[in-house]
């Protein structure tokens, strides 16, 4: 009696599992149309994260660059949003503008700071890379990577004669996205094509929809086909000693920093970089970007000075994040590192 009633208990659990982990290897249209629906309404609030709009700053006050205090502007994915809050708690006089998004790459931070920095009047900015989007720096969206649930869509930058170029994307709002899905297929389409052409981590059979979506063995194969993808861009991009000179996602790193420092200084501000090194990286992206550092003497600051890359203990283990503490310690660097410039007095 006692096996039959765990039986019943765990059947349940077992079919909720693997529902979920079929839920994970539908297509990403599939995906995209459950999240976003015909209106406000039916659509999840997780979907109106990361469009570069002009509503796009959150600053302490609510303006951008309000003069009551001294004013930073941080730039990047969700280490940049802790990095803002900790910055707000450990100096109350100044005002954080944040301009972030979950799963940000870096062509994403890149592409807010040119939206926004006309806009906010800030004595410093600060510019965030993190260690493990480096591998996403030429992808236009979070959405064709089969796990990651966002769907808002970023520049896709290239280097020409060491200059960056800039393709914006088809569906630049929420807006447009729900048009392209229920109103207005060409759009869709024309989106879709752009992601063909210029996206190295966009997969056909992985993106779009067909009648064979819930099939067990098709989702399987989409997690499947999506890890391989991800393994060949991995290798691309990271060798044995680090990141790989030569990689194009590298180049445009590079590139940025340097654009990023040079127009911040031209705006008379303190341009500050700061590099996160996840748990298990080292120091990779510090090498790989230590040249146009200091070539173009910007201002850094690194994680991994902070939190060692190899030490546990810094990181939360369910998210990858920095703890609380470690957290308080970097915006205590940014800071100190801001006086050291004179920007903030």
């Amino acid at each position: 009696l006692e096996h039959t009633v765990s039986l019943r208990e765990t059947l349940p659990r077992l079919r909720a599992m693997w529902s979920s982990q079929l839920e994970l290897g539908l297509s990403v249209e599939a995906k995209v149309r459950r999240m976003v629906g015909r209106d406000e309404g039916t659509t999840q609030s997780r979907s109106r994260f990361g469009w570069i709009t002009p509503d796009l700053v959150a600053c302490g006050d609510g303006r951008p660059g309000a003069r009551s205090g001294r004013v930073v502007a941080v730039y990047g994915n969700s280490f940049a949003k802790r990095l803002g809050e900790a910055i707000e708690s450990v100096a109350p006089d100044v005002v954080v503008c944040q301009v972030t998004a979950p799963l940000a790459t870096q062509s994403w931070a890149f592409a807010a700071w040119q939206e926004a920095h006309d806009r906010i009047d800030a004595d410093v900015d600060v510019f965030t890379v993190t260690s493990g989007r480096v591998l996403y720096t030429a992808s236009m969206s979070p959405m064709v990577h089969l796990a990651q649930p966002y769907v808002y869509f970023n520049p896709r930058y290239r280097l020409d004669s060491e200059r960056l170029t800039r393709i914006d994307p088809v569906i630049q709002t929420l807006e447009d996205l729900r048009i392209a899905l229920y109103s207005d297929a060409t759009l869709w389409r024309r989106q879709r094509q752009q992601l063909a052409d210029h996206d190295p981590f966009f997969d056909p059979f992985v993106f779009d929809a067909s009648v064979f979506d819930r099939l067990a063995l098709t989702c399987i194969a989409r997690r499947v086909r999506s890890k391989l993808t991800r393994h060949r861009a991995s290798r691309r991009v990271l060798g044995r000693s680090g990141f790989r000179d030569e990689s194009e996602e590298i180049g445009l790193i590079r590139a940025m920093i340097g654009e990023f420092a040079r127009v911040s200084r031209e705006c008379q501000r303190t341009p500050i970089v700061c590099l996160v090194s996840l748990l298990g990286h080292g120091t990779r992206l510090q090498r790989a970007v230590e040249e146009v550092v200091h070539s173009e003497n910007v201002p850094t600051v690194s994680s991994h000075e902070i939190c060692p890359p190899n030490d546990a203990s810094c990181f939360f283990g369910e998210n990858g994040h920095f703890t609380r503490s470690k957290d308080i310690e970097i915006a205590r660097a940014v800071l100190s590192l801001a006086d050291r410039h004179r920007t903030l007095s």
